[in-house]
């Protein structure tokens, strides 16, 4: 059975790649997205963004990524 929300195997965080498909728009989109301060900065371990399952859900409930 297919689930329709991304999974991540980092738990509490979402991946560039999660976001974009929670989005429904392209990676390059979410780099945009984030330059245009339409997202929150992600933190980054190592080369990796990650978003906070948390932050992400009440950023995007304020309607900031519209």
């Amino acid at each position: 059975m297919e689930n329709s929300t991304p999974t991540s195997t980092l738990g509490e965080y979402l991946t560039k790649e999660d976001l974009a498909e929670l989005l429904r728009v392209s990676k390059r989109t979410i780099n945009n997205y984030i330059s245009e301060n339409r997202l929150p900065v992600p933190i980054h371990i190592g080369r990796r963004a990650l978003w906070n399952k948390a932050e992400l859900v009440a950023f995007l409930k304020r309607g900031a990524c519209e």
